[in-house]
């Protein structure tokens, strides 16, 4: 489930075909926009905002004027990512990862050969999945920062909805998947990519996890919502009448959203 929201300090950040736009976090007023057809969600930085329209753009907050821009290939259908001072794209189906400097410009490319998802920069690493043999085989990638080169990858046992990405915790990198005849969230080792453990769900997908204190949280197109503890064991689950695409952990409340949106209490 594409999420095509960001929020920074004094904005909410909303993506659309017809624009980028800077809307109040205190009364919903547009302060500014950007007009461009966008093709995904928005990452938010330090100093600027992130999103993919023609090009990869990078955008002032405070104005909301484009600071510069990069041109990208393919399906540009991915969230790009940002973290210590690197912006990362990935094109969807040509498999292209590309990382930038906050300038602009190239620091290097990796080519993973297959369709690709929307990437995950956390500390040193980029986070990238895979969909080999769409609905039934992928991979996690775990790409160094810094050049590019693969550290590690894990097979998935399943693929990754387009706008899902990888989430990384402390210890571990959680992914949702979809397959054939279940969906699954996989927990794996942040330091070799090693299994951890599976969750598996009714039906055939499981979406983006969210992460708060010692729980993971899950929406499912088995019209769920699921909270796990850090080592896989199901705490609770919450039926409504939908799939559930896209959850955030709140201090004390889950939001989800299939339609109408949940607030459930997440202990």
């Amino acid at each position: 489930m594409q999420r095509d929201l960001g929020i920074g300090d004094d904005l909410v950040y909303v993506a659309g075909c017809d624009g980028l736009r800077g809307l109040s976090r205190a009364d919903g007023e547009r302060e500014w926009i950007t007009s461009m057809s966008l093709r995904s969600g928005v990452a938010v930085g330090p100093d600027r905002v992130y999103a993919n329209g023609r090009d990869l753009i990078a955008v002032d907050p405070g104005s909301g004027e484009v600071d510069w821009r990069a041109p990208t290939i393919g399906a540009r259908l991915t969230r790009p990512a940002v973290g210590r001072g690197t912006v990362v794209h990935t094109d969807r189906v040509d498999g292209v990862v590309t990382a930038f400097d906050t300038d602009g410009a190239q620091v290097w490319q990796h080519h993973t050969g297959t369709e690709t998802r929307s990437p995950t920069v956390a500390d040193d690493t980029v986070y990238v999945a895979t969909a080999d043999d769409p609905g039934r085989t992928g991979e996690l990638l775990a790409l160094d920062r810094r050049d590019g080169n693969v550290r590690w990858r894990a097979d998935t046992t399943g693929t990754v909805k387009r706008g899902t990405r990888p989430v990384v915790g402390d210890e571990r990198v959680f992914l949702g998947c979809n397959g054939t005849d279940a969906g699954r969230m996989i927990a794996v080792d942040k330091r070799d990519g090693t299994e951890r453990w599976t969750f598996t769900d009714g039906n055939t997908t499981v979406y983006e996890p969210a992460l708060a204190d010692d729980s993971v949280y899950a929406g499912s197109n088995d019209n769920r919502v699921y909270a796990l503890g850090r080592d896989g064991r199901l705490r609770w689950e919450f039926e409504t009448d939908r799939t559930v695409g896209s959850v955030v952990a709140g201090d004390d409340l889950v939001f989800a959203s299939s339609g109408a949106l949940f607030a459930l209490v997440r202990e």
